[in-house]
């Protein structure tokens, strides 16, 4: 069994999303259990396909750092 990215054609990588979805949607937080990895692949793969990547980089590098800059100036680090 190969630990590698799991390769999918568009219809399964939209079918993984749905399911994921539908699984969160069904079951609030508690879905978030049911998601496999090979459908949190697909999102990650759907948010890349979409341009969305990129956003998302830049936001949680801004957000790493604002909390890098509060523990500084807490006296603390990360």
């Amino acid at each position: 069994m190969s630990n590698g990215p799991t390769r999918f054609t568009e219809h399964e990588m939209l079918a993984l999303c749905g399911s994921a979805i539908a699984k969160i949607d069904t079951r609030e937080r508690r879905g978030t259990e049911k998601v496999t990895f090979e459908e949190i692949e697909a999102l990650a793969a759907y948010v890349e396909c979409t341009g969305g990547g990129i956003a998302c980089q830049q936001a949680y590098h801004a957000r790493l750092g604002a909390a890098q800059d509060a523990a500084r100036a807490a006296g603390g680090a990360l």
